[in-house]
This record gives structure tokens, C-alpha cells and sequence, in this order.
């Protein structure tokens, strides 16, 4: 926020008649704001629990049920966060 503000030309131009969506992905929850001609439209803002810790929640359940496996949830995150997609 701080740059947008301190930014001069166009750009301010252009995001103080516009819309801004400012997102927020987390282990936990993802949250986002909204806020249209500089004003923030509650309404239009919010979180979600559906974040990364439910992902490979459903990943874990997967690998057991098509694999027999358990697999940790860190090894699973390791795995994402290495761009592995096997073992």
C-alpha cells in the first residue's frame, strides 16, 4: 500500500479510480480486501480456512487411499515447496 501511495503519474491515477485487490494466501486461511476508488468495500473482502494446510490435507488422503501410504504432512510440503511430484 505504501508504494502505491508514494507513486506519482499514471499509476496513482489509475488506482485511485480504480479497484484494487489485495490477496493474502497463507498455511491457514486466505484473506483479501477489496477496495474500490480508495475505499474499502467490506463487503467484498473476506478470508477463507481453504488455504494450503487443507490442500495437503487432501493430498495426504489421496496418497493413502490410491497408495496405502501414510505420508507426513511436512514430507508432503517439503515436497510442493521442492516442486517434487514423487517420492
Amino acid at each position: 500500500m505504501d508504494s502505491i501511495w508514494n507513486n506519482s503519474g499514471d499509476l496513482l491515477e489509475t488506482l485511485e479510480q480504480g479497484m484494487i485487490v489485495i490477496l493474502d494466501p497463507g498455511h491457514f486461511s486466505v484473506d483479501w480486501v477489496v477496495i474500490n476508488q480508495q475505499a474499502l468495500r467490506k463487503n467484498a473482502s473476506g478470508t477463507s480456512l481453504e488455504a494450503m494446510s487443507s490442500l495437503i490435507e487432501k493430498v495426504s488422503q489421496i496418497i493413502k487411499e490410491r497408495k496405502g501410504a501414510t505420508i507426513s504432512h511436512s514430507r508432503i510440503e517439503e515436497a510442493i515447496k521442492n516442486k517434487k511430484d514423487k517420492r
